[in-house]
């Protein structure tokens, strides 16, 4: 059995009740946390960082990561946010690259969602990145990653993606893309997505696509969405969130050539019950395991059954998960009868036995009449060991 210790983090300046997003980086005994607040439903402040430990749970004042600022997109009333930003720490050990995308904002919240505005009108999502450099305390300048095979609609996404480094420092990305096809979701009209690996070089401050994977996508939804990838025992996994009431994993030998994917299971060839949220990858003493979230008789009042946050082991040759191995990460828990919602997660190998996942429980109470929802969270993180 995994040790799962589960603290309450906090800030020097005191503690953050709208945390949202977390990622972290371990850079030479430093942890860099990134993070952004939430307002509304895929409404986030700006991104921030702080330095720390998680085996501590305290943090420095948070700072704003300037490259990932808000933009004004020259239209009235629309502005270019950096969101959904996940970390890795560089080979050279000198720094961390942090990912993100752009989303859209009104002063009503995000654009997307905004019935006063023309969703087709909008400019198309992209990629970006910055390097940190912890003994500077500086960010670069944020650049944008291009690929050009990725279907002609544009938007091009690396989102809540768990990033992994090639044996020659170069860096795999995770992403997903509009196809072409149009599909009719929540009242729009919304291309269908599909998923691939970027193969990128760092070349001084700028990041370099050299390559590109073929594509994988399904008939349901938006398609296959928020891909995560780690590389073990000489193959490559990606687990992917889907809209079907699954989560799927495919493999590649070089994270180029992926096979096509198929639905979590258990070891018995019982179907994972999911509901379109990400998973990401830890590997503790040599052994693999995923990171989910499940139906779950306990959580039937959760939208989505997005918590509890459960860990299993992974059977890397037939693709399934152990049941008898299940631990919960982050349980159910309830403030003023309003259960706690998890999901938007990160997953890092700390050590050969240890590793973190980083996730903020957020708590929503319904809007009435005359008063919004609020939104209210708190920021834990588990250091997780495996047996010695």
């Amino acid at each position: 059995m995994l040790n799962i210790c589960v603290k309450k983090q906090s800030f020097a300046d005191g503690l953050r009740d709208t945390c949202f997003q977390p990622s972290i980086a371990r850079l030479n005994g430093v942890d860099v946390l990134t993070f952004q607040a939430i307002y509304g439903g895929d409404f986030y402040g700006e991104v921030q960082y702080s330095a720390g430990n998680v085996e501590s749970g305290e943090w420095s004042a948070p700072q704003v990561v300037e490259p990932f600022q808000w933009k004004s997109c020259g239209t009235a009333d629309i502005t270019e946010a950096i969101v959904d930003v996940r970390s890795i720490a560089l080979p050279d050990n000198k720094r961390i690259l942090a990912v993100g995308s752009s989303s859209f904002y009104t002063s009503r919240g995000c654009a997307f969602w905004d019935e006063k505005i023309d969703r087709r009108c909008l400019p198309k999502q992209r990629a970006f990145y910055s390097f940190f450099d912890p003994v500077e305390n500086k960010w670069s300048q944020a650049g944008t990653i291009e690929s050009c095979d990725c279907g002609e609609h544009g938007d091009l996404r690396i989102a809540c993606a768990q990033m992994a480094v090639m044996a020659d420092g170069k860096i795999v990305l995770p992403v997903y893309y509009a196809t072409d096809e149009m599909i009719d979701y929540a009242n729009v009209k919304w291309p269908r997505q599909a998923v691939k690996t970027l193969i990128a070089q760092v070349v001084g401050d700028k990041l370099e696509v050299v390559a590109w994977s073929n594509s994988l996508t399904i008939a349901s939804e938006r398609g296959f969405v928020e891909p995560s990838v780690k590389f073990f025992n000489g193959f490559w996994y990606m687990t992917i969130r889907s809209e079907d009431g699954r989560a799927y994993i495919t493999t590649s030998p070089d994270a180029l050539l992926w096979k096509e994917a198929t639905p979590w299971r258990w070891c018995d060839g019982t179907l994972l019950d999911t509901d379109s949220t990400q998973q990401h990858f830890v590997v503790l003493n040599g052994v693999l395991y995923l990171c989910y979230t499940r139906q779950d008789p306990c959580n039937k009042c959760v939208p989505r059954f997005r918590t509890p946050i459960f860990i299993a082991p992974v059977d890397p040759v037939g693709l399934t998960l152990d049941r008898t191995g299940e631990q919960i990460v982050f349980p159910l828990e309830m403030r003023n009868n309003i259960p706690n919602m998890q999901g938007n997660f990160h997953c890092v190998d700390l050590s050969v036995n240890s590793a973190a996942v980083a996730d903020c429980a957020l708590y929503i109470t319904p809007p009435t009449a005359d008063k919004a929802a609020v939104y209210k969270t708190e920021l834990k993180i588990a250091y997780i060991k495996s047996g010695e």
